[in-house]
């Protein structure tokens, strides 16, 4: 079924909250947001599954020309998905290629995975068993840690020579005496805030004052 953000607003994250992997940027505000700012080339395709009244799946896409998106793109979402209630990703699968079955698409190109993706595991066997060509390629390299508790777990966790060089740093930095520290709250502060850290993060390197465009910059406003 065809809906849409206003439609799903209290019942998403109710059901992110049920999946196997559940990311900020699988979050109808993110979505939302790149949507708002970057949607106009596009046609909006949210698709919800039920199952006897229950959501269990939303499937977060876009449509330009034949080829069928998620909602987002690698620049701004490290990851993108489908929402799929935890165990019941066969059945919400199987009915969203029903489904897409009826409409008119050449390509569904699923961007930014992550490598335990359910839609890994299961939406590729299924669209390969319909026939569909399924090609599965890994794009980028994405590091991760599980963090402790605490600061002093954490470094227990380094190696020596780690722990020497955070703390030499940290020793700079409390002699420089020219370290401040300001935590924004009231929501109309917000605004002057975001243009300081904007000028900063495009000061940081050439690299990065060519990412922040002006579009990008009201996406991270939103």
């Amino acid at each position: 079924m065809q809906e849409s953000f206003a439609i799903l607003n209290d019942r998403w994250q109710e059901l992110l909250e049920t999946c196997a992997l559940n990311q900020i940027f699988f979050t109808l505000p993110w979505q939302k947001a790149w949507w708002q700012v970057f949607g106009s080339d596009y046609e909006q395709l949210i698709l919800s599954i039920y199952d006897e009244r229950k959501l269990v799946g939303i499937a977060p896409l876009k449509r330009k020309d034949n080829t069928l998106s998620f909602i987002g793109s690698s620049d701004v979402c490290d990851y993108m998905d489908f929402i799929v209630q935890n165990g019941r990703e066969e059945y919400v699968f199987s009915q969203l290629l029903r489904y897409l079955e009826t409409l008119d698409w050449d390509n569904l190109e699923l961007d930014s995975l992550l490598e335990q993706s359910p839609t890994i595991k299961f939406l590729a066997p299924l669209a390969s068993n319909k026939g569909y060509q399924v090609e599965i390629r890994q794009m980028n390299v994405s590091p991760q840690v599980i963090l402790p508790s605490g600061w002093d777990d954490y470094l227990t966790s380094l190696t020596g020579k780690d722990r020497h060089e955070i703390r030499r740093k940290l020793r700079r930095l409390e002699q420089s005496q020219s370290v401040n520290y300001l935590t924004i709250t009231e929501k109309d502060k917000m605004a002057e805030a975001m243009q300081s850290f904007f000028q900063l993060f495009q000061l940081s390197s050439a690299e990065k004052a060519n990412f922040m465009t002006p579009k990008k910059k009201d996406f991270l406003q939103q």
